[in-house]
């Protein structure tokens, strides 16, 4: 049996002295989408800014291609091949669209740099439209395709996203979990909390719900015809 990518065992982490997380475990295989989902405040989005070193940690195991991760500090954490796109879009937006992608890929030679911002304008054609523009500018769909972007400047092997279709319309958001489908098809393994559980579930290739810092049900997209998520998360 393959040794996951990314397994979480027993965590325990918050904020400052404020535990959320109650003893989760977590696997993640390579290739995998992974959608997070759960009522609000319930610690998803702790989950995942946990694996990216952004809580304090309390207890458990992060362990990333079997190097624990909770020994190292987040910009360590980047160079072992993990990503992250935080809740809101965070843009530089006095920064045009093609300097936020340099941002992104800092540590390039320059002709890797050009490769792969080539790579993400085939991604995102709007954004090679609008290259040019200064961030701040751009749609809140657009600066959600640059966020995700310039996380994927540095080609992680896990790119975690923090509510990627959050505030943007239906059409948008069908484009932008098109585009993480197609992301993760093209070999990204992918971890995503997601207020959308419909639309979640209906890509991801495993999910976990968290209620109350705890994993409550773990599953596949068949979690969906289950009465309790239908109930809970998916208006019946």
């Amino acid at each position: 049996m393959k040794r996951p990518l990314l397994k979480i065992s027993n965590l325990e982490t918050g904020y400052d002295n404020l535990k959320v997380l109650h003893g989760i475990d977590m696997s993640v295989q390579e290739g995998a989408l992974i959608a997070i989902i759960g009522p609000n405040g319930s610690g998803k989005s702790t989950a995942v800014k946990s694996v990216f070193g952004l809580t304090t940690h309390f207890k458990g195991k992060i362990r990333f291609q079997n190097k624990d991760l909770s020994k190292y500090k987040t910009h360590e954490i980047v160079r072992q091949g993990v990503a992250y796109v935080p809740q809101g879009r965070l843009v530089f937006d006095s920064l045009s669209v093609e300097e936020n992608l340099d941002i992104g890929g800092y540590n390039l030679e320059t002709e890797t740099k050009k490769e792969r911002k080539q790579r993400i304008f085939k991604l995102f054609p709007i954004l090679k439209e609008k290259r040019k523009h200064q961030a701040g500018f751009l749609s809140g769909g657009q600066q959600q395709m640059l966020s995700i972007g310039r996380a994927l400047m540095q080609e992680p092997k896990l790119l975690l996203l923090d509510e990627p279709s959050l505030g943007l319309d239906p059409k948008t958001q069908q484009l932008i979990f098109k585009t993480i489908k197609d992301i993760n098809k093209a070999g990204t393994t992918v971890m995503m909390v997601e207020q959308n559980a419909r639309q979640a579930l209906k890509i991801c290739s495993k999910a976990y719900i968290i209620e109350q810092g705890r994993i409550a049900a773990v599953g596949g997209p068949s979690l969906a015809k289950q009465k309790k998520v239908k109930e809970l998360y998916l208006g019946g």
